[in-house]
């Protein structure tokens, strides 16, 4: 991980975090007029900014540079905030054993928490593939639509996330020797440069156009469907219906996970991780016309003004 390693990561994480800063503009300008868009998206920034810049590229990066604090690789400290499967290598290959407990905590304790309480509220929030989606990809939303025909390939998700668990199994319980281990260790970093980086990253942006902003949270996210197995045994509602629907079909429109929403208001009464994937984004709550849907602590949208791009 030389590239992170290097001073040359830190120009990187900058330019990229300019970059969804200037995304960010954009996307906020168009939902500021929406109280739960407004407020999403400025945790969303402020989240980004704090837990993928600072901490890891101003704390840590740092902090191994005094004398005695002992953290080699600062690096690692972006799964501190980055839960496993997303980041392997805290569990895998740690440099120190604070950053493996301080992740298996975070990844098997708190993150499970989370979701019985907000269900899948991270992806639209917290993730660093999330805020992509959400600044640069958003004005793609309304091609989301269009991968439904793919909903089959969401067993994938299952693939890699039974992958992950079976590298954790293979790296600490069939006694690797040093040179597998090295083997083993090389194997990883090219594994996740490709699936992360170059289909989690690069082909995810160049699908945008096409299927909507939300290619690899749909389809192949480990964490994604880690959360919904998690979420679906919590009975806590995400979207419910006031009754008011007028089946104008805005809110399936504008969905970036592809949910049929107005059939499963109409069906179920509900939405929650039971019956879809729902990332508890907010959008078709704040562009119902009829202020038809409210979500959990019954936050409903003060106001729904029209606008241009429904």
């Amino acid at each position: 991980m030389w590239l992170l390693s290097s001073l040359f990561g830190f120009y990187i994480a900058l330019i990229y975090a300019v970059i969804i800063l200037i995304f960010w503009v954009i996307a906020f300008r168009k939902w500021k007029q929406y109280p739960l868009q407004k407020t999403r998206y400025i945790f969303l920034l402020c989240s980004h900014i704090f837990l993928f810049f600072i901490i890891p590229e101003l704390v840590f990066r740092f902090a191994i540079k005094i004398k005695g604090i002992g953290f080699e690789d600062y690096w690692h400290s972006y799964g501190l905030t980055i839960p496993y499967p997303l980041f392997l290598d805290n569990i895998l290959f740690s440099s120190h054993n604070f950053y493996f407990y301080v992740t298996v905590f975070i990844t098997f304790v708190v993150l499970p928490i989370v979701i019985f309480i907000h269900g899948k509220r991270f992806c639209s929030y917290l993730c660093p593939f999330g805020i992509l989606s959400e600044t640069s990809g958003d004005i793609f939303r309304k091609k989301s639509h269009k991968a439904n025909k793919f909903n089959s390939l969401t067993k994938l998700r299952w693939l890699f996330l039974i992958l992950s668990l079976l590298f954790i199994f293979i790296y600490y319980y069939t006694g690797f020797s040093q040179q597998n281990v090295k083997l083993f260790k090389k194997f990883i970093i090219h594994y996740s440069i490709v699936f992360y980086f170059y289909i989690g990253f690069i082909l995810n942006i160049l699908l945008f156009y096409f299927i909507g902003n939300r290619f690899f949270c749909r389809f192949l996210c480990p964490l994604s469907q880690f959360m919904e197995y998690v979420g679906s045994r919590s009975s806590m509602p995400v979207i419910t219906s006031t009754g008011n629907c007028s089946d104008c079909k805005v809110c399936d429109e504008n969905c970036q996970m592809g949910i049929e929403v107005s059939n499963l208001i109409k069906n179920d009464k509900e939405i929650s991780l039971g019956n879809s994937t729902c990332i508890y984004c907010g959008i078709c709550v704040s562009l119902c016309p009829q202020k038809a849907l409210k979500i959990d602590f019954g936050v409903i949208e003060a106001d729904n003004p029209k606008s241009n791009f429904l």
